[in-house]
């Protein structure tokens, strides 16, 4: 699948995290795909299962998988926004005011909207 370097300055389970981002980015992996099982990368890579493990939670919190007990660990049908280049200044502000949640919906120029349902307690009455 992919190879790490155990003398780089990069700990191992962040190499891991990127060669699958970078899989995701290039379409090596889709949404629907299944991941090796922690043990089997763990294998292959001649690395700790537990550094397996903790790539897959960071993948996982970050919504790029899915791990479903007993099932594996798969690439998610709901994929985040993902950046292939660093925000500048004022897109980090902007990102800044809104919830992550809210960066799945943009406007033609590419702009996070953050929707708002006002609950009826709150609502004024005129």
């Amino acid at each position: 699948m992919f190879e790490i370097d155990a003398a780089s300055r990069i700990p191992l389970h962040e190499q891991i995290c990127a060669e699958l981002r970078g899989a995701l980015r290039n379409g090596r992996l889709v949404a629907g795909d299944r991941l090796p099982s922690s043990r089997e990368l763990a294998r292959r890579l001649g690395v700790s299962r537990n550094t397996v493990l903790a790539a897959y939670s960071e993948l996982t919190a970050d919504g790029l998988t899915e791990a479903r007990a007993g099932g594996g660990t798969w690439i998610s049908s709901a994929q985040p926004l993902m950046r292939s280049k660093p925000l500048r200044p004022r897109q980090l502000l902007r990102l800044a005011q809104y919830p992550s949640e809210s960066l799945a919906i943009e406007d033609p120029d590419g702009h996070p909207l953050q929707v708002f349902s006002a609950r009826p307690e709150y609502s004024r009455r005129g």
